[in-house]
């Protein structure tokens, strides 16, 4: 199997993968080996559940080495001993591994519900569409009919008649 970074990713996705050392493609006779600094403790190290992005390197290896080192089971006493934590990616699984890497160290992408809402602006009448509607209403026109010939809502009309009522234009 083969593996190749088919995604456009953006400067910043991009930078992030190079500071671990993800590869943009795998051959066949490789893996990837995912490398985690694990946490000193006073009888030696314990696995880090959730790593820092410095604590992580990504190393290409051959693939009869990776599956040997799979293989090996570590004793509690050699796993102890030892201050990284070595887990092996196949290329059939280097798009989980490059999904989690994005997803759990990359910038968050804005959701549907995050994004800016985009303000309507409110039109407001002008001064020729009000001395239109004060003539109009003195003409003895409902606001339903001076709404069909303005082309205007009829709240927007009958807001403006009732600023007129209240002296506030």
């Amino acid at each position: 199997m083969y593996w190749k970074l088919e995604k456009k990713l953006s400067s910043e996705k991009q930078n992030l993968l190079d500071l671990v050392g993800f590869p943009k493609e795998l051959k066949v006779h490789q893996y990837l080996q995912k490398r985690i600094a694990k946490q000193i403790t006073v009888g030696g190290y314990i696995n880090n559940s959730s790593p820092s992005l410095s604590e992580i390197q990504y190393l290409i290896v051959p693939k009869n080495v990776a599956l040997y080192q799979k293989s090996i089971q570590p004793t509690p006493e050699t796993a102890k001993a030892k201050s990284t934590q070595h887990q092996y990616i196949s290329p059939n699984e280097m798009e989980g591994e490059l999904d989690w890497i994005l997803n759990t160290y990359g910038s968050p992408v804005a959701t549907p519900s995050m994004k800016k809402k985009q303000v309507t602006k409110i039109k407001t009448l002008t001064d020729q569409e009000k001395a239109t509607i004060e003539k109009l209403i003195d003409e003895g026109k409902s606001v339903k009919e001076i709404s069909n010939e303005l082309k205007l809502t009829q709240k927007m009309i009958k807001s403006y008649i009732i600023d007129i009522e209240h002296g506030q234009v």
